[in-house]
């Protein structure tokens, strides 16, 4: 049955809508069986009083969860105006024909018990994630401090993304636009369909280090499980970190488009470097049972950092113009322990590293069992293969620390090309903290810094 969800404003107090979280409503099945049937419940609610309802017996059909008044009431209030007393019904009538009101949202219910909502506004999507399983977000232009919070998403809902999604400017670091999470969800896109970050009014070749304050993430993904699924999503000009998942499981990212190629040519603000700076495609932390396949990346910093967590792959990436696959960096966050991670099948181009592994000076963790196989390098400018152990405040030191112990390490057909300004290999690893390092078919060649590897003792990889 289709029906129609009549939203308020957020300022209009003539009408008190549908933002459940906002306005404080109950969310009770009451207030449910309301929103589900609410063409036919706005013609209730305008002549709804107390008086007239004594009994359960009184209400319509689809109030299965109504057994008080006091509940019928506050969906009413809820929903549409305050109930009406039969002497003011007239009056509350006109009242609410005179307010603004934002779009309705488009809902029908299936026989399975499915309900599927349409957004076509920013202030119709806390609604929607509070009632519907399956939800489209079209041409969502979300307004300055308004995430798109999608964190509470019923189990199985699906959310489509159609059309382009855009965000006005908000002047902090501590914003998130966007943040996912849910038990079996997943968020897709219909074809087409453009998220674009509004890069362009924060870049200015700082990134998350100074300058015009950004979000820090563009998307949170938190606490996503249960085969949870992000996929067919394209994604241009987020600020600067594009994905932060954190708290996962179970949960696959896939056929990815990130483009942030925009981000590459200096602008006014700059000082002639790209404006676009730190950012990392996917930063992964504190989540087991994680795969990130079949996507592009043109970026300005990590493809892929797995800075924390257990049994992660990372498969057919293309990455272009960033820093690599890359572990870490590990040591002195709440996390330290990254083990059983594998990247595999994937091209990394006109980047500064290819295969990475760094770990912060005077620090302590874990980092073990991980494998770069079938990776192809080309035009690295800075490191063909990078393991390192001297980070400190973000930067290298030349002065390795032990406190990160990494072990169990293979790279195996890993081949390419770098730079003449780079090193095909560095290994710089801290006394008795490395061990068990494997080269199997390595062969990069073309840089023209000599290679510098103090650990395994036979030096770094030879030709072959």
């Amino acid at each position: 049955m289709r029906s129609i969800i009549i939203l308020s404003s957020f300022i209009t107090a003539a009408l008190a809508g549908v933002q459940l979280d906002r306005r404080g409503c109950s969310q009770n099945k009451c207030l449910k069986d309301f929103i589900a049937s609410s063409a036919n419940a706005a013609t209730f609610c305008a002549t709804f009083t107390t008086a007239a309802v004594t009994a359960t017996t009184a209400l319509p059909a689809y109030a299965t969860h109504c057994s008080k008044a006091s509940r019928v009431s506050s969906a009413c209030s809820c929903l549409f105006t305050a109930a009406p007393s039969p002497s003011s019904s007239s009056t509350t009538s006109s009242s609410t024909k005179s307010s603004p009101a934002s779009p309705a949202i488009s809902s029908s219910s299936s026989s399975s018990g499915s309900t599927t909502c349409t957004c076509t506004a920013y202030s119709q999507i806390a609604p929607a994630v509070a009632s519907c399983t399956a939800i489209t977000l079209q041409d969502i232009a979300a307004p300055t401090n308004s995430s798109i919070d999608l964190s509470k998403l019923k189990a199985n809902t699906v959310v489509t993304f159609a059309g382009k999604t855009t965000f006005a400017f908000t002047n902090s670091s501590k914003f998130n636009p966007m943040i996912f999470g849910g038990a079996g969800v997943t968020i897709t896109s219909a074809p087409g369909a453009i998220i674009d970050g509004n890069g362009q009014a924060y870049w200015d070749g700082q990134g998350s280090n100074g300058g015009v304050p950004k979000p820090d993430h563009f998307i949170v993904v938190s606490k996503m499980t249960a085969g949870s699924k992000i996929q067919n999503l394209h994604i241009q000009n987020w600020p600067t970190h594009l994905f932060s998942i954190s708290g996962c499981s179970d949960t696959t990212m896939q056929n990815l488009f990130l483009d942030n190629t925009a981000g590459d040519a200096p602008n006014a603000r700059s000082g002639g470097l790209a404006a676009a700076h730190n950012s990392d495609g996917f930063d992964l932390g504190s989540s087991s049972n994680f795969v990130i396949t079949d996507s592009i990346v043109y970026n300005q910093d990590d493809c892929v950092a797995v800075t924390s967590g257990n049994n992660v792959t990372v498969s057919n990436m293309y990455c272009s113009g960033g820093h690599g696959l890359s572990i870490g960096s590990v040591g002195g966050k709440s996390n330290n322990n990254v083990t059983n991670i594998l990247f595999t099948n994937s091209q990394i181009l006109n980047s500064t590293n290819g295969a990475r592994i760094k770990s912060n000076f005077n620090t302590t963790g874990f980092i073990s069992n991980i494998t770069y196989s079938n990776i192809l390098v080309s035009d690295i400018s800075t490191y063909g293969i990078d393991v390192q152990q001297d980070y400190l405040n973000g930067g290298p030191t030349g002065s390795p620390s032990n406190g990160v112990i990494i072990s169990n390490i293979l790279f195996k057909n890993l081949t390419g090309t770098a730079t003449a300004s780079a090193r095909d290999y560095y290994v710089l690893c801290g006394s008795g903290s490395c061990s068990n390092f494997v080269f199997t078919d390595v062969s990069i060649t073309g840089g023209g810094v000599n290679s510098s590897c103090n650990y395994p003792a036979s030096g770094c990889p030879r030709p072959y």
